[in-house]
């Protein structure tokens, strides 16, 4: 091959311009516009008076002449900049001050800064998401909590927003450390999480709980009875209800002290300023005096307005379609009133919506401008935005069967011929040895039309259906028998049938009643079609499963192809079974060795050491069985 004859890889620039293009093309390009402003009200792109109503400087403390006053006097005495970390150049008193009325505003023994909220939240999840947690998060969690926890080293489950049920069931099944991290209030829809559910979860579960209160001006509070030993963090802004910038995380000192010692976005970090800090101290003294209730009451009063008995100063306008979304705020721009238009990716499609902020430094004319804006353009605020259209955002939520097992597994293995049916049926013959109720589930099957001559093993289906005595067609619904040895969806395309998608394959599943494990087999690989949109981590993801059994050959490649598969399920709990395993073949003792001690992987060799597992689990979930999961509304 010549030169010429060589792909050109594309430079920067045009990679760069293509991105761009793609954003605008979808109708997503974003703009930073111009506002000046001293309050809600201000000039738009220099050009056009507007109030505005998508700020989240909730009492106005940004224009208290005391906090203005503060940031100018500490700016006269300590210059403009911090100079370097704390760690590095050591602390102004300010820092300790703020750090000290923080932990006393918060009722924690200690506090931290960070330069922002968003920092705080990843300085958080990185130093105690260690490999051995298991993090547990809201699906409608802030950004910084989302990649907070993608940096953590620790396994994530996103559970479906504010269900309690899910939160109780991953912590019931898990054999990890958990930590439990919510927002107090949501930013985009202004609804409030459960307080005092979310501590009695964690207090029975030994959980940490992290609490991102950036929003939580009208509350929800911590509780004072809360016990003295649960492990409680709470992140905070000093960006939004302070009037300042920054971040903070209150606990026990001795958090406190390893975030001082591991956590990234500190150690690596500049110091606040001095001006922001001390606007910020200026600001928390004056919200826990007499005027600090007073403007509270008065933000309150704004919100009931609109919405009575709403706990945040957050008023979603659910709109739905993007283009409409911004029609619609564009439509209250015309009429002198700044209200954003949010769309995905900040939340999900199908939801676009206007996010309207209130703050106690509106006015009364300002808020009837704000009324009569919304009355004059037919929009009605609500605090709780409608469910996401299913057929606009696939799976935005788990689909589940009503009834459900105790322990869903999922059989997978790192290829084909790894034996993962022969695992399945052994492991469901031994678990109902010992009166354990097993059924067996595989989505969609291929096969050689061979395997259903009479005298041959039969299908994968037939061969759970013996081991679990129930029905082939059960175990896998005959339209989804493809007569192809390939992946399921190739098969189906190849034979001219309907390619499934996972949420259609996943709601076909059926559980009898009382069943304790749920075991349900994939085809192919960990990365291999399952279905049209999807693989076995998509269909893991959609069961929201318990466990992976990751079933792989224990010969050459053994390292390579388990950590490939557990790497792309780092969101589950995973055990290794190495098949066909000979404890006289030294290369299978290695390999079995270094997945364990090097990698940190659990894994099994024997199915009678897998059914154990499988019973100790059963056994934990019945033990925690009595307390109750409720869901508790918003």
């Amino acid at each position: 091959m010549t030169d010429d004859q060589r792909a050109i890889p594309r430079s920067w620039a045009q990679w760069a311009d293509e991105q761009c293009h793609l954003i605008d093309q979808v109708g997503r390009w974003r703009i930073i516009r111009d506002f000046d402003s001293n309050g809600p009200a201000g000039v738009l792109d220099g050009t056009r008076e507007v109030i505005s109503f998508a700020s989240n400087d909730y009492l106005g403390l940004t224009q208290h002449p005391s906090v203005k006053l503060a940031a100018i006097e500490a700016t006269e005495r300590w210059g403009t900049g911090s100079g370097a970390s704390r760690l590095v150049v050591g602390a102004r008193s300010l820092h300790r001050e703020l750090e000290a009325e923080l932990a006393q505003w918060k009722h924690s023994e200690a506090a931290l800064l960070f330069p922002t909220g968003y920092a705080a939240n990843l300085g958080v999840l990185t130093v105690f998401g260690e490999r051995d947690t298991l993090l547990i998060s809201d699906e409608l969690n802030h950004a910084s909590i989302v990649d907070g926890c993608r940096l953590a080293r620790g396994q994530v489950r996103v559970i479906p927003h504010l269900d309690l049920d899910a939160l109780a069931r991953a912590l019931r099944t898990s054999h990890r450390r958990c930590l439990i991290v919510f927002d107090a209030v949501f930013s985009m829809d202004g609804d409030v999480a459960p307080v005092e559910d979310l501590i009695a979860l964690a207090d029975r579960h030994g959980a940490l709980l992290v609490l991102d209160e950036a929003h939580a001006v009208l509350g929800p509070d911590v509780p004072a009875s809360v016990p003295k030993d649960l492990p409680l963090l709470r992140v905070g802004t000093l960006s939004k209800t302070l009037g300042s910038l920054g971040g903070f995380v209150a606990g026990t000192r001795r958090a406190i002290d390893l975030l001082i010692n591991r956590a990234r976005p500190f150690i690596f970090t500049t110091a606040p300023t001095p001006g922001d800090t001390a606007a910020a101290l200026a600001a928390v003294r004056i919200l826990q005096s007499a005027e600090g209730s007073q403007l509270i009451a008065r933000l309150q009063a704004a919100v009931d307005r609109f919405s009575p008995g709403h706990r945040s100063p957050i008023l979603p306008v659910i709109i739905g379609d993007e283009a409409a979304t911004m029609a619609a705020s564009a439509a209250l721009l015309e009429r002198g009133l700044l209200v954003p238009g949010i769309r995905p990716p900040t939340v999900p499609t199908g939801t676009s919506r206007l996010r309207i902020a209130l703050s106690a430094a509106h006015t009364e004319d300002q808020l009837d401008r704000l009324d009569e804006a919304l009355a004059e353009l037919g929009f009605a605020i609500g605090a709780r935005p409608p469910q996401p259209d299913p057929s606009a955002q696939r799976r935005q939520s788990p689909v589940l069967p009503a009834a459900r097992p105790d322990l869903v597994a999922v059989m997978a293995g790192t290829g084909t011929e790894v034996g993962k049916t022969w695992v399945a049926a052994a492991l469901c013959e031994h678990l109902r040895r010992l009166g354990i109720r097993v059924v067996a589930r595989k989505p969609a099957q291929s096969f050689e039309p061979k395997d259903l001559a009479s005298g041959g093993p039969g299908t994968d289906a037939d061969v759970l259906a013996k081991a679990t005595d129930d029905d082939p067609e059960a175990v896998c619904p005959p339209h989804r028998w493809y007569e192809r040895p390939m992946a399921p969806p190739m098969a189906a395309a190849v034979l001219g049938r309907p390619v499934p998608s996972i949420e259609e394959l996943v709601s076909e599943i059926s559980w009898p009643p009382r069943t304790q494990l749920g075991l349900v087999e994939s085809a192919g690989g960990v990365r291999a079609p399952l279905a049209e949109d999807g693989d076995t981590v998509a269909l893991a993801t959609a069961l929201w499963c318990d466990l992976v059994v990751l079933v792989a050959d224990p010969g050459l490649g053994t390292l390579n192809a388990v950590r490939l598969c557990a790497d792309a399920l780092d969101s589950f709990d995973i055990v290794v079974f190495l098949n066909r395993f000979n404890p006289d073949e030294h290369l299978h003792r290695l390999n079995r060795d270094w997945l364990r001690s090097r990698f940190g992987l659990s894994v099994m060799t024997d199915i009678n050491e897998l059914g154990t597992e499988i019973l100790r689990r059963l056994e934990t979930i019945s033990a925690n069985a009595g307390f109750p999961a409720t869901r508790s509304a918003p």
